[in-house]
């Protein structure tokens, strides 16, 4: 195991100095847009106050501490937090749909041991989710023990709410990662309250409904960003960095029913607008 996390290691070095040295030594942009945390680790940081370059992050869900862009004079971007008000608004919109509504129904977060997901934890874990009583959040260390949370956790809450489990080992003797479609799949199929992503892919691979960072204004933003530092000729951080308000719906229609499910109209109209909604 050591053997192979070495490995991966120099291969994502060796993969920091190839980004490296394509950005400066092929392109030499004047601004560089730099998306997802992996991009600020193998590109991004290399460049923070350099004279020539400007930087445009998207995609950070952590803090930008790490790359050296607190107070750098070439960096500016705008973060991807989780739209954690819509998910709460989504519950209590299926609640209010029901013949006996909960006034405080219960929600779990399960997530696996990615670095991208620590980081993020204390956020949802800290939310003010009233009148949702939040019952915290478990973290599964496989697949395996993802299915035993799941089964464990079916009868103490309502819901439960999911981001990512793209990097969740098969089993605690296998180390490669499982399907990320055959996890949503045995989760959608064996959970037996609703399962809520909230990362857009989450119905990709096959959940009910997500509450997603919408990629559009990630992108629109940090493309406005560059648009700006060129044609003003200004360094980027006099732009301030923004925190994304906007997200998007994805629903599975064929799920809802299978669940005796409902939501308002809208939701079904927000996501048919963004190609997001799946009638079977």
């Amino acid at each position: 195991m050591k053997k192979k996390v070495s490995s991966l290691l120099c291969v994502v070095f060796l993969a920091g100095i190839l980004a490296t040295a394509v950005v400066y030594n092929l392109s030499k942009p004047r601004v560089l847009i730099a998306v997802d945390d992996f991009a600020q680790s193998l590109a991004g940081k290399y460049f923070v106050n350099d004279p020539e370059m400007d930087i445009v992050f998207a995609g950070v869900n952590g803090s930008i501490e790490p790359y050296g862009y607190e107070g750098a004079e070439n960096v500016t971007g705008i973060f991807e937090r989780k739209q954690l008000n819509a998910v709460k608004e989504t519950i209590l919109a299926f609640e209010s749909k029901k013949t006996h509504p909960k006034a405080d129904p219960s929600l779990l977060y399960i997530l696996e041991t990615s670095s991208s997901l620590q980081k993020g934890r204390s956020v949802i874990d800290q939310y003010d989710w009233d009148p949702i009583h939040y019952k915290g959040s478990v973290m599964a260390d496989h697949f395996e023990d993802w299915k035993e949370i799941v089964k464990g956790n079916g009868s103490r809450v309502d819901y439960f709410i999911v981001a990512n489990y793209r990097r969740l080992p098969v089993s605690e003797d296998n180390p490669n990662y499982a399907d990320p479609k055959a996890v949503m799949a045995w989760t959608e199929k064996n959970a037996l309250p609703p399962v809520i992503g909230i990362n857009a892919f989450n119905v990709e691979d096959g959940a009910m409904i997500s509450i997603g960072v919408s990629p559009f204004e990630q992108g629109e933003v940090a493309a406005k960003m560059a648009q700006t530092i060129l044609e003003q000729d200004i360094r980027a951080g006099t732009i301030p960095i923004q925190s994304n308000s906007q997200y998007i719906v994805a629903i599975r229609k064929a799920f809802l029913k299978a669940r005796n499910m409902e939501l308002p109209a809208i939701y079904e109209a927000f996501g048919r607008a963004t190609a997001n909604f799946y009638e079977e």
